[in-house]
């Protein structure tokens, strides 16, 4: 629940301060306060970011927001590194050259940690057509075993590889 303050400024003007404190666990999860010229204006912002604040992970964007991957590494290496070897060393200041370490961590998504994959390779190609044939027994290895591609040169179908091929 949001909290409006009414202050009286040095020209006698008044403004209105709103200040949104979310508990967790009885610890203070999250604070935040903006000041506005008009009661009404502080409460319908307060109302805004209570709202945006509750959705799943709204406190934990609020408090990432605007720190880099690279500033969390950095942070890590001056909290927690002063013991480590040389190996932990090299892999966190490798970490911090990749281009994912410029991202706000706040804007990443499960999909920038995945090991990122070629649509046009031939596992994929090999999934896409084999759906599309309708085949949900027929698995891919590479490479070809010789005697499937001997077996299919020859017009042989005593193998599923070459049955396949040869249809």
């Amino acid at each position: 629940m949001a909290t409006i303050t009414k202050r009286q400024k040095k020209d006698d003007s008044l403004s209105y301060t709103a200040q949104i404190r979310i508990m967790r666990h009885g610890r203070k999860a999250h604070t935040e306060a903006r000041t506005f010229p008009r009661k009404a204006m502080a409460v319908e912002w307060a109302k805004r970011r209570e709202l945006e604040l509750a959705e799943p992970g709204g406190v934990l964007l609020a408090r990432w927001k605007g720190v880099t991957l690279d500033d969390a590494i950095e942070r890590y290496q001056q909290e927690y590194m002063a013991g480590a070897g040389r190996t932990k060393k090299a892999t966190m200041n490798a970490l911090r050259r990749f281009p994912l370490a410029r991202r706000e961590i706040a804007q990443m998504l499960s999909g920038d940690f995945i090991f990122p994959y070629e649509s046009k390779s031939i596992g994929s190609r090999w999934a896409r057509a084999t759906a599309a044939l309708a085949i949900d027994d027929l698995r891919f290895h590479e490479p070809t075993p010789r005697r499937h591609v001997q077996a299919i040169r020859k017009g042989l179908r005593h193998s599923r590889g070459a049955a396949i091929h040869a249809a």
